[in-house]
């Protein structure tokens, strides 16, 4: 097991002792990142403000950056917050796919939501189901980011 993995595994909250992780280094068995990243996703007003928490939480969430980055060019920021949230556009029509496409792992990232599956399927912890992610190579990390493999 390489060290990265042996270290989280070791550790059962986060190295500033709460559930919040700032890095993947950071993380621990009991870490909880799903709610304080949809914390602070909710509190974006704007795209600028959606790059800005997507690059904080590029390490789990590599999939948020890459759409904020595309939806930012093609939709309007609260228009598609709405969309994805409701799955109605605001005029009341049903949602595009391509608004799915692009834009839902900006409210669900892929890593967070495979580990919370893990998590819920086995009943563990959320930082247990993450080290069960990348032992059963459902997860990879390459230069301290995770991503969820298709």
């Amino acid at each position: 097991m390489d060290t990265l993995l042996r270290d989280f595994s070791e550790r059962f909250f986060s190295r500033d002792g709460s559930n919040t992780p700032t890095s993947l280094e950071d993380l621990g068995v009991y870490s909880e990142p799903v709610t304080a990243f949809v914390e602070d996703m909710r509190k974006c007003e704007d795209w600028e403000s959606a790059h800005v928490v997507a690059k904080k939480w590029r390490f789990l969430a590599p999939d948020t950056l890459a759409s904020v980055e595309v939806c930012r060019e093609k939709y309007d920021f609260k228009s598609l917050i709405h969309t994805l949230r409701t799955g109605k556009m605001m005029d009341g029509s049903t949602v595009a796919e391509s608004h799915l496409k692009d834009g839902a792992s900006i409210i669900v990232p892929k890593v967070m939501v495979l580990c919370s599956m893990i998590s819920r399927e086995a009943d563990v912890p959320w930082g247990v189901a993450f080290i069960q992610g990348v032992m059963a190579g459902k997860i990879t990390i390459t230069d301290g980011v995770a991503k969820a493999e298709a």
